[in-house]
């Protein structure tokens, strides 16, 4: 139990960072699924055995195009409730899992539910209570749905292995979250110490360029000053003269929102003086 509080308390410490990886990972999901759900539906069209699918298939596929565009737009737009939006969307996958394990082929063991519970979750990175009660009621529901659709003997088979099966699944995922998560506190100390000099503690260059145009696209107030800053610093350089320039070409409307018009013009003016010496 304290190893998972533990772990819920190290994933919120870096939200921001967990979730650009929960968009990534929803991206590369449905990437995956669309090219299975292609292979699938391929083989349903060729092969006479998988003809009685074609409905099922067919509306996998068109759920995998739609989760294909839907991660595509998130990591567009950096959607920031990335968490419920991919439990959301992983319900369809395996609310079919529960499907073709009970009504779809009750005389079966239930196998496809297992694998679907087992890999999909693998995709999120979220509080491992939450996602331990994601996978659980999965779990619930293929029981609810296999004691009215499956014969006896096949459902009490299925009810003798899944606790087994349910135990080795959850373990694995919060192994495997411990692994991720700690790649993210990794990834989250290198940039850390990589956009600081050592011996100032200052933000190096590099890290304040990729600030001040997040602030230039932003429009907030003043970040020509810091630009004007950053020029009287590192004016004589090459990376002056290669990124400043550019930078004020580019975003001249905040520019001149943050120093009015005369002053921009004034300072631009100076600017290209400076640079021809």
């Amino acid at each position: 139990m304290n190893i998972l509080d533990s772990l819920t308390k190290r994933i919120n410490n870096c939200r921001d960072e967990v979730d650009k990886h929960n968009r990534k990972n929803l991206l590369l999901l449905s990437e995956g699924a669309l090219l299975l759900s292609c292979v699938i539906m391929c083989m349903s069209f060729v092969l006479p055995y998988y003809r009685w699918l074609l409905l099922p298939h067919g509306l996998l596929f068109i759920y995998t195009i739609f989760l294909f565009f839907i991660a595509r737009y998130c990591q567009k737009i950096q959607f920031k409730h990335i968490r419920a939006l991919q439990y959301l969307l992983l319900a369809p996958l395996l609310l079919g899992g529960v499907l073709v394990s009970t009504v779809l082929d009750p005389s079966r063991p239930g196998v496809t539910v297992l694998i679907f519970i087992c890999i999909l979750p693998l995709f999120i990175i979220d509080n491992p209570w939450r996602l331990t009660g994601y996978q659980l009621v999965f779990a619930a529901l293929f029981v609810g749905v296999a004691y009215y659709t499956k014969p006896p003997e096949i459902f009490w088979a299925d009810m003798f292995y899944l606790p087994v099966y349910l135990a080795y699944i959850i373990g694995a995922n919060i192994y495997v979250l411990l692994d991720k998560v700690e790649g993210v506190e990794n990834y989250l100390l290198v940039c850390q110490v990589a956009e600081k000099d050592v011996l100032t503690e200052l933000l190096n260059r590099k890290s304040g360029e990729a600030r001040l145009k997040e602030l230039l696209q932003r429009n907030v107030p003043g970040a020509f000053a810091i630009l004007i800053l950053m020029i009287l610093s590192f004016l004589m350089t090459d990376t002056g003269t290669r990124w400043v320039t550019p930078c004020c070409r580019k975003y001249p409307k905040p520019c001149m929102r943050s120093f009015g018009l005369r002053m921009f013009y004034g300072a631009w003016a100076v600017m290209s003086l400076l640079f021809m010496l």
